[in-house]
């Protein structure tokens, strides 16, 4: 009998029907919060500003991908650090959030013009440091 970690089943799951599954943790907000649900559904293509659910050290991750590439995608928490992943990692693409209540519209392209504005502003910051001499930290 083949043995199938929970990320093999829920792969499984995801490209069948999709799941719904809670949020934990900050990584992704303010848009998601923990206990959001979130609705995760199979995915043909990435595109910048989709969030997606990626295994990472064995761990389930919901990142906004800001580079897609034909074998890794680029990814970024909205409270934090980037992480670059194989697509073979990647569960599906959060398509709804439910929050209580309500449902939470996802429009990537405000957060990928928001992260490429920080991105910029701490390009001039560095190359504002390094022209002037100062020491870059």
């Amino acid at each position: 009998m083949p043995k199938f970690s929970h990320i093999d089943l829920l792969k499984k799951l995801i490209t069948k029907t999709g799941i719904i599954i809670q949020a934990k943790g900050i990584s992704m907000y303010p848009t998601i919060k923990p206990g959001d649900r979130l609705f995760v559904s199979p995915f043909k293509k990435i595109y910048p500003g989709d969030i997606i659910l990626f295994s990472f050290k064995n761990n389930l991750i919901a990142h906004r991908a800001i580079l897609a590439k034909d074998s890794w995608v680029l990814t970024r928490a909205d409270y934090g650090g980037f992480i670059t992943i194989d697509k073979k990692n990647i569960l599906g693409k959060i398509i709804v959030i439910k929050r209580g209540n309500k449902f939470v519209k996802l429009n990537p392209w405000i957060k990928i013009y928001k992260t490429l504005a920080g991105l910029v502003r701490g390009f001039d910051k560095l190359n504002h440091k390094v022209i002037n001499n100062k020491e870059v930290k």
